[in-house]
């Protein structure tokens, strides 16, 4: 592993240690007949024996370098991040400026050296930082701004997401040329504009839906004679949308950039590569271990103890197998662990506040699934039955009402059912509500299953209110209406 500053680094290197990099480290580049020294401070993106993003200083100055480092398309990789960014310079798109590039032929190696804008802020941390509506909508309707601008001189970024827009002294800029196409005929084509524009609203958390139809008039005051409808773009997000969670629930059984995957004929084992130290790649081992030393929080159909891995405070749930019967029922179906893991990382994707998912262990024989156990972050907080008390300001009992029925929006948003609505299993923590115990959720593709289930799960909730009329009363008109009016 790579650890000090006098590491220093080439291609070939590069290529090897794959995801094994760590910063800082020193890297030598060449092209042509000169050498350039790099001082790489910080890793911003890893494809391993792919492609190498990093913070650097060279020649004095701060920069962002990156390197494309595959052993037959390096050469074609370079090209197409060039072709990019000249087809944003041509288009007069905010770029970071290109201060040099090259192709090393011996280390089969491409480099490009950006200029680096500092302060900056992405745009998704620009968003989830701010707790001003009217700022995030300002935010979205420059980077709508920016997008009619593109698809008016033909340009198209198909990677388009939150990251690839930064914000710097007030103006957006376009980063990650990799992906930029152009149109021979301008402006770009209306059917490839309402995709473009759709897919990057969809990866906007599902509380911006309601915001789709002022960004939709932002971008057609500037576009040239392009016009769709509301339902049109809707339709558009939603399918997209149901695409890249897709996408994203594979690989969180995959071994990847956000993800440690471990596979055997006796277990399987997730965990976020983030949060994942020595003592919890320990406990994935062994998982019964806490259950052994640790105070029993809850037992019963699931066993949960609270656990610190490598200085995180943790729940751990263990879901049990009662009987030979129960073994029988639940050997061969996904296991409640691995629905959590799912539901809570889709949540996550979805800005429905959820415990952060840490781990997950099945223990198996071959395809027979047998103990599961979920790993989440430990919160504090009270639960949503207990809240609603004479102690309880009507202040904040107006705000968590308020929370929780935008919860269940949500819901109807995303076709998404909890399927054990109790009270008990929402949580309130820092006037904001977090959902908890995730193995029944259901992501739905047919409109009357999820209508059908759904209901249930309203008015199972409204259920916990029987003895407390005025509380039933403060949720009842408004989540009775999500069940009769369309999104």
């Amino acid at each position: 592993m790579i650890s000090t500053v006098s590491n220093s680094h080439n291609g070939n290197a590069l290529r090897r240690i794959g995801r094994d990099l760590q910063a800082p480290f020193s890297l030598q580049v060449r092209s042509g007949d000169q050498t350039h020294q790099l001082l790489c401070s910080e890793l911003l993106r890893l494809l391993p024996h792919k492609r190498v993003t990093c913070f650097a200083q060279w020649n004095h100055q701060p920069v962002v370098i990156k390197c494309f480092v595959d052993q037959v398309k390096w050469k074609r990789h370079t090209k197409r991040e060039l072709q990019g960014y000249r087809a944003l310079e041509k288009a007069n798109i905010t770029t970071p400026d290109i201060l040099e590039y090259g192709f090393d032929e011996q280390q089969k190696l491409g480099f490009i050296i950006f200029q680096r804008l500092t302060p900056s802020q992405s745009l998704l941390s620009r968003i989830n930082t701010t707790d001003s509506k009217e700022e995030r909508l300002s935010l979205i309707q420059r980077a709508c701004q920016l997008i009619a601008l593109m698809h008016n001189k033909g340009v198209a970024q198909h990677d388009i997401h939150l990251d690839n827009f930064i914000e710097y002294k007030n103006e957006l800029y376009v980063i990650d040329c990799g992906d930029i196409s152009t149109s021979t005929h301008l402006p770009l084509d209306r059917g490839n504009s309402l995709k473009n524009l759709a897919l990057f609203l969809a990866q906007l958390p599902l509380i911006f839906d309601d915001s789709a139809a002022f960004a939709l008039e932002t971008y057609q005051s500037i576009s040239i004679g392009k016009k769709f409808d509301i339902q049109m773009l809707l339709d558009q997000m939603q399918l997209l949308r149901n695409r890249r969670l897709a996408n994203y629930q594979k690989k969180l059984f995959r071994d990847c950039t956000e993800i440690i995957y471990n596979h055997d004929i006796q277990h399987i084992s997730a965990s976020r590569r983030a949060l994942t130290g020595p003592e919890l790649n320990c406990w994935k081992l062994d998982p019964d271990s806490p259950f052994q030393t640790e105070e029993i929080l809850k037992y019963g159909g699931q066993t949960i103890v609270s656990a610190s891995f490598d200085q995180r405070q943790t729940f751990i749930k263990r879901y049990n197998i009662k009987n030979a019967a129960h073994q029988a029922q639940r050997a061969f179906r996904p296991s409640r662990a691995h629905i959590s893991w799912i539901a809570a990382h889709s949540f996550r994707f979805y800005g429905i506040k959820t415990p952060e998912p840490i781990a997950m262990v099945e223990q198996r024989l071959g395809p027979i699934r047998r103990h599961a156990y979920y790993v989440s972050e430990f919160i504090d907080g009270t639960m949503l039955i207990d809240y609603f008390n004479d102690d309880t300001p009507e202040s904040q009992i107006q705000q968590i009402v308020s929370r929780m029925i935008e919860v269940f929006r949500l819901f109807k948003l995303g076709n998404i059912t909890h399927g054990d609505t109790k009270a008990t299993n929402f949580m309130v923590v820092k006037n904001n509500v977090y959902v908890i115990d995730l193995d029944s959720v259901r992501f739905h593709t047919s409109p009357r299953t999820f209508q059908k289930t759904f209901k249930k799960d309203v008015l199972r909730f409204l259920r916990n209110w029987d003895d407390k009329p005025e509380i039933r009363d403060l949720f009842e008109k408004d989540l009775m209406s999500l069940l009769t009016h369309s999104r």
